[in-house]
């Protein structure tokens, strides 16, 4: 073979020689573009008030642990809802009448519930919803403004423990 019939062929080693390069400037070039044309929006003009939102959040989560509060729920599949609230004796707080309730489906929104748990005359709370289907649930009970409790529900009933343990 003489040396212009070889510099005909097709040498197969030369394309990744040449082609890996070659890709990695394109992306280069196509990933500068990307970051000259969309910058960072600028931090809207309420971030400062939603980072106080977030902190009030933290408080009334410590705030729960420090009054030792423990809550059982028990949902049932037909739709009801019971609350027990429990803490110490000493603790520096009464019960309340009613409870928020906000049950979060952990990936449909449209099937979040947000209720009320009223306080009956045997001292647990009670609430009727639809029943709830196609769980996990992320479960925030709290009172009027000074402490919240958070948990997970794995399925469509069952019962639910959150907070401290009794003493």
């Amino acid at each position: 073979m003489h040396f212009k019939e070889r510099s005909r062929q097709s040498i197969p080693a030369l394309w990744p020689i040449i082609g890996i390069p070659l890709m990695a400037i394109v992306a280069s070039v196509l990933l500068v573009w990307q970051a000259t044309d969309s910058a960072d929006p600028e931090l809207p003009g309420f971030y400062f008030t939603e980072g106080s939102a977030l902190d009030d959040d933290i408080a009334r989560g410590q705030r729960a642990l420090q009054l030792g509060l423990r809550l059982d729920l028990a949902f049932d599949r037909s739709g009801e809802i019971v609350a027990a609230l429990g803490f110490p004796a000493d603790t520096p707080y009464s019960a309340p009448q009613a409870l928020d309730l906000r049950i979060t489906h952990a990936t449909l929104p449209s099937r979040d519930r947000h209720l009320q748990l009223l306080r009956t005359p045997d001292g647990r709370y009670r609430a009727q919803a639809a029943a709830l289907e196609g769980g996990p649930w992320l479960v925030q009970v709290a009172d009027a403004d000074t402490w919240r409790l958070r948990g997970r529900l794995e399925g469509d009933a069952g019962r639910l423990r959150m907070g401290t343990t009794p003493r």
